[in-house]
């Protein structure tokens, strides 16, 4: 719980935390346990949520800043959703575009 607590104290002012409670997923009179680490069962799994939504938003800058253009890599990527499976995830892995993707 300390240490939930410690992460909610560096979010505190990002801006997450009212992003939750705005999209619905935190419910506004339980921000403050959220900040504080409070509800260890409850909160952790709005930790690992807002961790992805960050992964995302820094992944998405990251495109917009390269230029990158990851559509060659996209259709692989839903390939491996819809059907997951060890040849695919290696063939994509493998691929030119993957490997510059990775590499930038």
């Amino acid at each position: 719980m300390a240490y939930f607590g410690a992460i909610g104290y560096i979010l505190e002012e990002s801006g997450g935390p009212q992003i939750l409670t705005d999209t619905g997923v935190l419910a506004p009179g339980s921000l403050n346990g959220f900040i504080s680490g409070k509800h260890f069962n409850r909160y952790k799994r709005l930790h690992t949520i807002l961790a992805a939504a960050f992964r995302v938003l820094s992944f998405r800058s990251f495109l917009k800043q390269s230029g990158s253009n990851p559509v060659q890599v996209s259709q692989p990527l839903d390939e491996l959703k819809n059907e997951p499976s060890q040849d695919l995830l290696q063939k994509l892995e493998t691929s030119h575009e993957c490997i510059t993707l990775m590499e930038q």
